[in-house]
This record gives C-alpha cells, sequence and structure tokens, in this order.
C-alpha cells in the first residue's frame, strides 16, 4: 500500500511538472525530472549470438535477497532445513 502511495505522489509531481525539468517549491529548486539516455548490453541476444564470448564476460557475485513479506518468520541458519 506505501509502495502504491509513493507511485501515486511521483506521478502526481510528473504530471504537474509537464515538459519541466525542474519543480520549485518556494522558488528553490525541489525535483528533478531529466531525460538521460542508458546505455546496456542485451544479455539475451549476446548469449545466443556469440556465447564463447558472452561466456568470457559472466562474473558471478553472491548476494543476499531481503524479502519481509507475509508468512516469514525469523529462523537460525541451522534451523531451517536446506538453508545455506
Amino acid at each position: 500500500m506505501l509502495e502504491r502511495n509513493l507511485t501515486e505522489i511521483d506521478n502526481r509531481l510528473k504530471a504537474a511538472l509537464g515538459p519541466a525539468q525542474v519543480g520549485l517549491l518556494n522558488g528553490r529548486p525541489a525535483v528533478r525530472w531529466i531525460m538521460s539516455t542508458r546505455r546496456s548490453v542485451d544479455v539475451d541476444r549476446l548469449m545466443a549470438e556469440r556465447p564463447d564470448v558472452a561466456a568470457a564476460y559472466v562474473r558471478e557475485t553472491p548476494v543476499r535477497r531481503w524479502d519481509a513479506g507475509p508468512g516469514m518468520r525469523l529462523v537460525a541458519p541451522d534451523a531451517e532445513e536446506g538453508a545455506q
């Protein structure tokens, strides 16, 4: 619910800005919404067309995922079956 409210507020601010890039509050810049371009590698296409090249650049990084959704409970790592 909170995330939905934040999204609604973001959308209202963006609509109020229209084509402007900076929104003012009491005459001072309060928000910016600036157009930019992001470049990224199309990994799926690279893997399909040049798996040899893609494999040479694969990097694995351990990550931890946070999940605090309904039904989640805290348990010691050794108490949960199959925990890693």
